[in-house]
């Protein structure tokens, strides 16, 4: 598998995409210099020593290598049975990885809400710096498992993001840790511009992508890489149809309703991240990311418009209690229209948290007025 290319075919990626959508509606710049993260919180800035560092428990072994396949029934073109056989052996599989990421997210979020207390962010950049070191993922043999590189990018580069102000004595950590962002950040794009296939090219599985694609170039602070990222967004809100649905997660059968407010996600993230560094992503395509959200919020009472799209029933969700990682997004959403509907149904939700999206959103994104 390739890891690490040169910057120029990232730009000729980046460019040929933004080339093929619809101009982004720019606002006027950002006051600060740079790219900046997506974040509303106030983030941690203190120091760690490396006393502390030397405290923290050795990373777990990293995944340097990966090649798990999907939970699904293999010959469903909807992607919508699960096969418990298949499905136990993808957890299993993924485990390692899945630990990793959240321990690393929890600390990070650990350290946003006590910002004094800076050992266990010191200690998550610690781990990230071992498993980059190691090269970790740099070895993926499945298209499942590019999926899950993806979703892991997503999680430790906003992770980074948390704690990137820290100040570590440790002169080669943040380094060795961004170099290794941008080197998954390039593969990433080499794979959804030249050997995915026609679904995950321009589904939820590549607003994930892009997600940790713009974390990474927020990280290392590279604008080609940025543009990939914003250029995938525009094209998510250009694709959906009037009423708001996403035509590739209707394709779902009977999760249809699930994959819409799956890939709310990861587009309103980044909607954060191109609202925060001067752009107006609501504006695009006649506020297509309003209408993704709002069809994905009418579903949740009423999926008979999702049946009438994909032809099928929709499986039931979760308890609104236990709808905490699917419905996350509603934090980041809530916190820019706190007179969205999406601001009272975030108060009856469990806690608005999801690994992949950067972990506990309500502390990432403080909630409007009369919101919490």
């Amino acid at each position: 598998m390739r890891f690490v290319r040169s910057p120029k075919p990232i730009a000729r990626a980046a460019v040929a995409l933004l080339m093929a959508a619809v101009p982004l509606v720019v606002a006027q710049p950002a006051a600060t210099a740079g790219l900046v993260g997506p974040f509303a919180a106030e983030l941690p800035s203190g120091a760690v020593s490396s006393k502390k560092l030397a405290r923290c428990a050795a990373a777990p072994a990293p995944v340097v290598s990966l090649a798990t396949t999907s939970r699904y029934v293999e010959d469903d073109p909807t992607k919508s049975a699960v096969d418990p056989a298949r499905s136990a052996a993808y957890d299993a599989a993924v485990k390692p990885l899945r630990d990793f990421q959240s321990e690393v997210v929890g600390w990070a979020n650990d350290g946003v809400r006590h910002p004094k207390k800076t050992q266990k962010g010191g200690c998550a950049l610690v781990w990230v710096a071992a498993w980059a070191k190691a090269g970790a993922l740099s070895a993926l043999s499945t298209n499942q498992s590019e999926f899950n590189r993806d979703q892991a990018l997503s999680s430790l580069a906003l992770a980074y993001l948390q704690l990137a102000d820290l100040a570590v004595e440790d002169a080669a950590l943040k380094p060795a840790v961004v170099s290794w962002f941008r080197a998954m950040a390039a593969d990433v794009v080499h794979h959804y511009d030249n050997e995915a296939g026609t679904m995950s090219r321009a589904n939820n599985h590549r607003y994930f992508a892009a997600l940790g694609v713009g974390a990474a170039a927020i990280a290392a602070q590279d604008e080609a890489l940025f543009g990939w990222a914003m250029a995938t967004l525009e094209t998510a809100a250009c694709a959906a149809d009037p009423s708001g649905a996403l035509p590739l997660e209707m394709q779902r059968g009977s999760r249809a309703r699930h994959y819409q407010l799956f890939a709310a996600g990861p587009l309103v993230m980044l909607a954060e991240m191109a609202a925060r560094n001067g752009r107006d992503p609501y504006a695009l395509c006649d506020g297509g990311l309003t209408r993704i959200v709002e069809f994905g919020l009418r579903s949740l009472d009423d999926p008979s418009a999702v049946e009438a799209l994909a032809g099928e029933a929709q499986i039931a969700l979760p308890p609104l209690e236990k709808r905490g990682s699917l419905l996350a997004w509603l934090a980041p959403y809530a916190s820019r229209f706190p007179e969205s509907p999406a601001a009272g149904l975030l108060e009856k939700i469990g806690r608005p948290s999801s690994t992949a999206l950067g972990g506990n959103l309500a502390v990432l994104f403080p909630a409007g007025p009369g919101v919490r």
